[in-house]
């Protein structure tokens, strides 16, 4: 994925950019303050349960902002500087006002909570040391993880599908939510190790396969710590 480096006097670029010819095409976006380009590829619009959720909850945070007094946006962007996350390709990069807001709110939708509308402390939460095993049975997946998670953290986990094989690794682009409500895929912590129990809804896996696993921490106001994944990992039985 390459890194597009810009002078001044630009400072933005995105969208699509064909070859003469026509054959080949990259497509330009923002993570950030970096900005990548990547092979043009046809998209698909399946308009999964999954897909259609994420932006209902996009929609809905976006038209909250909008809709928020002076004095609150302000509160928003002053409660943004100095917050640093990482993009894509592990550089780091300060929110803004309406990023913070979005970042908090899209995990609380997903969780069944109210919006926020005034900013609210940025506790972060424990860390997750390792993912020790995942098993199978009963149509539900369990995921066993040492961690050092407070009583008032969440942790939002995904796996992958089957990988064709153990020398085959999950690339992050990979992971996607296995119930059919969000909801159900942001779960409580418990005393280290913890085992967490999801029912797979929205796809299969069986003993024997290999997979990747993905558990995102999330603070007690939802503001999210560093993902810890496991590209592959084998399923037992019970």
């Amino acid at each position: 994925m390459p890194i597009v480096t810009l002078k001044s006097p630009f400072a933005s670029f995105r969208g699509k950019a064909s070859s003469p010819t026509g054959l080949t095409s990259l497509v330009a976006y923002p993570d950030g303050s970096a900005h990548f380009a990547r092979k043009w590829v046809e998209p698909s619009n399946p308009r999964s349960l999954h897909q259609l959720a994420i932006r209902w909850c996009l929609a809905t945070i976006s038209t909250a902002f909008s809709t928020i007094s002076s004095s609150r946006a302000d509160a928003w962007r002053a409660a943004a500087v100095g917050v640093i996350r990482e993009n894509a390709a592990g550089q780091h990069y300060e929110l803004t006002g309406p990023s913070l807001y979005s970042l908090l709110n899209m995990y609380r939708l997903m969780h069944n909570q109210s919006l926020l509308y005034d900013p609210v402390p940025l506790t972060p939460p424990g860390n997750i040391t390792s993912i020790t095993n995942v098993t199978v049975a009963g149509g539900s997946v369990g995921i066993t993880a040492t961690h050092t998670l407070g009583a008032s953290d969440n942790v939002y986990i995904r796996l992958t599908t089957a990988l064709p094989g153990e020398a085959c690794f999950a690339r992050p682009s990979g992971y996607r939510t296995i119930t059919n409500q969000f909801a159900d895929s942001i779960v409580k912590y418990g005393a280290s190790p913890k085992q967490w129990i999801l029912p797979m809804e929205y796809f299969t896996i069986a003993v024997n396969d290999w997979i990747g696993v993905e558990i995102l921490p999330l603070g007690p106001t939802y503001y999210p710590g560093r993902p810890v994944r496991d590209p592959s990992i084998v399923v037992y039985g019970p």
